[in-house]
C-alpha cells in the first residue's frame, strides 16, 4: 500500500478492480472497461509520483525554506523532534507518528497529513525530514 500516496485511493482503486471483475461475469465487457479505466485514472497519478525524480518534485517548495519558521522547521526535523514509523527513500514517502502517539501523518514530497501543512499549506517539518533524507536540501 505505500505505493498509493493516498490511503483513499487504493481503497477506491482495489474496490473498483473487484467490481470490475465482477462484472465481467454478470454485466459485460463495457463495465468491466469501465470498471477498469477509473481505476487506472486513480492509479496513473501515483504512479506518476513514483517515477517523477525526486528533485523535480521538490522544485516546488525551493522557495519555501526561505523564511525564518520554514528554517525552525528544518531544524526541528533535522535535531530528531519527530517520530518517522517509517521511511521510503526510494519511494519518497513517508509516515510519522503525531505528536499525541496516535495519529499516523502520511507524508510524501508534494504534501503531508498533519495539521500544520493543511493550515499553511507549505512543507511542514515531517516534509523537510522526508526531503533530508532523500538529499534535497543543502547542508
Amino acid at each position: 500500500m505505500r505505493l498509493f500516496t493516498s490511503t483513499w485511493r487504493f481503497y477506491v482503486a482495489v474496490i473498483l478492480v473487484i467490481g470490475s471483475i465482477g462484472s465481467l461475469f454478470s454485466l459485460g465487457v463495457k463495465e468491466f472497461a469501465a470498471g477498469i479505466i477509473v481505476s487506472v485514472l486513480l492509479i496513473l497519478p501515483e504512479l506518476l509520483y513514483f517515477l517523477k525524480p525526486a528533485a523535480s518534485i521538490w522544485k516546488k517548495w525551493d522557495e519555501s525554506a526561505s523564511s525564518q519558521k520554514q528554517q525552525d522547521r528544518i531544524d526541528r526535523a533535522r535535531s530528531g523532534d519527530l517520530t518517522p514509523r517509517w521511511v521510503d527513500v526510494k519511494g519518497k514517502i513517508a509516515s510519522f507518528t503525531g505528536s499525541d502517539g496516535g495519529v499516523a501523518y502520511k507524508t510524501t514530497l508534494k504534501k503531508c497529513s498533519c495539521p500544520d501543512f493543511a493550515k499553511r499549506g507549505v512543507p511542514c517539518k515531517h516534509m523537510f525530514y522526508l526531503a533530508d533524507r532523500c538529499d534535497l536540501i543543502d547542508r
